[in-house]
């Protein structure tokens, strides 16, 4: 399996299990916690994030997942954009 396909079906996986959730939106109070996700798919998430970040891709959507700088992004846009992401990759 390639990096890009790997990327591309890690993205597809985080999109469909967050999308399961994305009626419940963040708490500015405690971030990503109150989105209602179990810990490990959070968790899987920001290293996923983190890996994008380490290969020179700031996505200004993800970056916004957990933010307390900036209004947080919704989870549906999030899941949107992991599947663009996943898309692109697999292009």
């Amino acid at each position: 399996m390639t990096e890009t396909t790997s990327i591309a079906n890690e993205a597809s996986a985080l999109a469909a299990e967050m999308s399961s959730g994305a009626g419940e939106e963040p708490i500015a109070a405690d971030g990503s916690r109150k989105r209602s996700l179990p810990p490990e798919l959070r968790d899987r998430f920001i290293a996923f994030r983190t890996m994008l970040v380490q290969r020179g891709m700031i996505d200004p959507i993800l970056q916004r997942f957990d933010s307390y700088t900036v209004e947080q992004a919704p989870t549906d846009e999030i899941v949107q954009r992991l599947r663009e992401i996943a898309e692109s990759f697999r292009g």
